[in-house]
């Protein structure tokens, strides 16, 4: 083929492929994301949250972030992340701090896997004195919720996903932005309370978040239109002890590509009694040399 044609024929393709992809109204492009998170079978995330809290008093207050990284499966029942955080401030007029790192693993409401790795206290609580804690750092515990271990497990709700696309208000169209060498729409939004508290309670609405405000963007492919990053910034919200404001950050990548959540390949049982001396001291704290679990290449329950 003569060099002419060639070039006639490749130097539009790749003009093309250079060009952003038509653009769509911002309900479709969030219609389409509705639909693309419903066949969403995993995703590696990452999210940041900073904030401060002042109380009614005026010399309580706290600052500090939070930190979370890890993999979502099964649209939100199955999660695995690393955790961490710290806080700075003072409470009743004297200073305070408190940090911590640790593991997460947890399926549904039925099992949860725990790993506390560090934990500081300043003041340290004399109702939780540090020898009670200490043994329980560094180790894989396993909870499993049910009626026989009177443990009620609280794990991530599905809700985290929903509402990245179906409880936002497209305030400003920001047109196509490129991220990672892709077209991404990128728009200013805000929280939809009314379809946020549907979520919530299943459907049935609530008004317990009636004084939430939170305005924030958000970054949507414009070829897979998997969400791929969300920052929300709630501002001086009311609490029973005083008024929150914080910043969340939410990376995703790796849609319906990411690694299995997969269990300890040991750990150790949980049960109530070995909990009970970090709540009544007076009890002797049980030995944690306990039978360990080997759940060597077992997946998820």
């Amino acid at each position: 083929m003569p060099l002419k044609r060639l070039l006639l024929l490749v130097v539009p393709l790749l003009l093309t492929a250079c060009l952003p992809p038509k653009a769509l109204p911002s309900d479709e492009v969030l219609e389409r994301t509705a639909l693309a998170s419903q066949k969403l079978s995993s995703v590696v995330f990452s999210v940041s949250m900073s904030g401060t809290f002042m109380g009614f008093l005026s010399n309580d207050h706290m600052g500090g972030h939070i930190d979370l990284q890890g993999v979502l499966h099964d649209q939100g029942n199955a999660l695995e992340t690393s955790l961490s955080g710290s806080l700075i401030g003072a409470m009743s007029g004297s200073p305070a701090a408190f940090g911590m790192s640790g593991r997460l693993i947890a399926f549904n409401q039925k099992e949860m896997y725990v790993r506390l790795d560090t934990l500081r206290l300043k003041p340290e609580r004399p109702d939780v004195p540090m020898e009670y804690v200490e043994p329980f750092l560094g180790t894989w515990w396993h909870v499993q919720g049910n009626a026989q271990s009177g443990v009620a497990l609280s794990t991530p709700d599905p809700t985290f996903l929903k509402a990245q696309t179906q409880a936002l208000t497209v305030t400003e169209d920001k047109g196509f932005e490129k991220v990672d060498g892709r077209y991404h729409y990128h728009y200013d939004v805000t929280l939809n309370r009314e379809k946020f508290a549907e979520l919530l309670h299943g459907g049935e609405g609530g008004t317990d978040i009636d004084d939430l405000k939170a305005t924030g963007e958000v970054w949507i492919d414009a070829e897979t239109f998997f969400l791929t990053k969300a920052v929300w910034i709630v501002e001086d919200l009311p609490t029973d002890d005083g008024r929150l404001s914080a910043i969340f950050t939410v990376d995703l990548n790796n849609h319906n590509k990411a690694d299995p959540v997969r269990v300890p390949t040991q750990s150790k049982e949980l049960t109530p009694s070995l909990l009970a001396p970090l709540f009544h001291p007076d009890l002797t704290l049980p030995l944690v040399e306990d039978e360990e679990r080997d759940d060597t290449d077992r997946g998820a329950p």
